[in-house]
């Protein structure tokens, strides 16, 4: 997957760390007599240690890489689905940010006079920062925790905060219990929790999805939701911000109106699975199990939360769609990440009118800025093939379940994707859980309106 500029930047936080580990390592060599079981780290940078122009060629890229990478990663949280647990981790990563820009202004302004506290105007302001370093370090890196246990997209967010918290509260109790002899022992777990947690939340900058570009907003032919108003204002918006698109004149059954495609948040959710109980209501049997399959896809690890959709014409939902990571296993033995799609489901008001294909096209576009290089669906080449899917057997990939299927269906999204692909596609497992556990979909659909089952021609099941 191409890599994003915003995703390259992440690296600096490794930089970081490697520049800052130069300087604890080296600088006592300009020092003599430092010692480095026994004296601290800040001793190496005070005001009259004869370390100190060492230390600054050394830490050189660890003072513009360390803020500037947790300032870049507050930019690239802000492309995490808006659910409450990512509010938690961006709250996380707004006061880690916050700690570390304090930390390199503060340090620099107020160094130790000198080695060890000798009680002048910059040491007592050390201190305080000190304080100030410790106690939002140690609030952004519980923050982390809390999100990590309730999403388990935030997982290896919280793992890294809580080794990082871990090393901080050795390096404190260490400091106090341990012998003076082996006080900077225990000191260097506290500071290189924080350089070490930034690094780490670079490389989660790196190796995660990359940001999407912005798309400019067209002025609004009629009033949408204030949010999403203010979001035209703005002029530019991205897709973890309502996406407007003005289809005025586009058509006869669109024209004068405003479309909103944007992520679906949290408070969505129970308007999002009945609108797609009600599209796929007696469509393949009789009821529908698309709204319970919708609701467990959003804890699914291969669900993709970047490319959950919602579509509203003038505040009124009116479509949906989500997407899930998948994987062709090839015949040589390896695998290949793919990505599939669906439910996507029309409100029966609104079904046959363009909006399915425009929520699909628009997604499609979004996944390839994700990096998803084809995507598969079993269904109607009447109506995906207006969107450039083809039988997927004409590309080498075939179905488990029907080899032969003409019904399913694959579009390279990045050209030649699938060249000298041979190999077969199997459904993620995500799309059976009503088979797995009937009875849980049964209590899940008694919170619906009751509505009539029926058998009708046509139904697949």
């Amino acid at each position: 997957m191409k890599k994003s500029l915003l995703q390259k930047l992440g690296l600096l936080g490794i930089v970081s760390f490697l520049s800052y580990a130069a300087a604890v390592i080296f600088s006592p060599l300009a020092y003599p007599g430092y010692n480095r079981l026994a004296q601290a780290v800040s001793d190496l940078s005070a005001a009259n240690a004869p370390s100190l122009a060492l230390w600054n060629r050394l830490s050189a890229l660890y003072a513009v890489c360390e803020p500037l990478c947790a300032v870049l990663c507050c930019v690239g949280v802000q492309f995490r689905k808006p659910s409450g647990q990512s509010k938690l981790l961006r709250a996380g990563v707004y006061v880690f940010a916050a700690m570390e820009c304090i930390s390199a202004v503060g340090y620099r302004m107020f160094p130790l006079s000198e080695s060890g506290y000798a009680g002048a105007f910059q040491d007592v302001m050390h201190m305080i920062i000190t304080a100030v370093v410790v106690i939002l370090s140690v609030n952004s890196l519980t923050v982390f925790i809390v999100a990590g246990a309730k999403d388990k997209t935030c997982r290896s967010y919280g793992v890294c905060a809580a080794i990082a918290l871990a090393m901080m509260l050795v390096g404190a109790l260490g400091t106090k219990l341990a012998p003076a002899k082996y006080f900077g022992v225990a000191e260097r777990f506290s500071v290189f929790a924080a350089t070490g947690f930034n690094a780490a939340l670079g490389l989660h900058l790196f190796f995660g999805t990359p940001a999407t570009h912005p798309i400019p907003a067209t002025q609004a032919a009629s009033t949408p939701d204030k949010p999403d108003t203010q979001a035209a204002q703005n002029g530019v918006i991205s897709t973890s911000t309502p996406s407007i698109l003005n289809l005025k004149g586009k058509n006869k059954t669109m024209k004068n109106t405003t479309l909103i495609i944007r992520n679906e948040e949290e408070k969505d959710y129970f308007a999002t699975e009945n609108l797609t109980r009600e599209a796929f209501w007696n469509v393949y049997l009789p009821g529908a199990k698309e709204h319970y399959v919708l609701h467990c896809l959003r804890n699914d690890p291969a669900f993709v939360p970047e490319l959950d959709f919602v579509m509203k014409l003038n505040g009124e939902m009116i479509a949906q769609t989500v997407y899930v990571r998948s994987e062709i296993e090839c015949d040589n033995g390896e695998k290949l990440p793919v990505m599939t799609f669906g439910p996507i489901g029309v409100a029966p008001a609104y079904k046959r009118q363009g909006y399915g294909k425009l929520l699909l096209d628009f997604s499609m576009r979004k996944a390839k800025e994700l990096g998803a290089g084809a995507l598969f669906i079993t269904g109607n080449i009447d109506f995906y093939g207006k969107s450039g899917f083809v039988p997927a057997k004409t590309k080498g990939v075939r179905y488990a379940d029907d080899p032969e299927a003409d019904y399913f269906l694959v579009k390279e999204l990045q050209e030649g994707f699938l060249n000298g692909v041979r190999g077969t596609y199997k459904d993620p497992a995500g799309y059976f859980v009503c088979d797995q556990d009937p009875a849980a979909f049964e209590r899940f659909d008694e919170q619906f309106p009751k509505k009539e089952k029926l058998r009708l021609p046509g139904q697949l099941f």
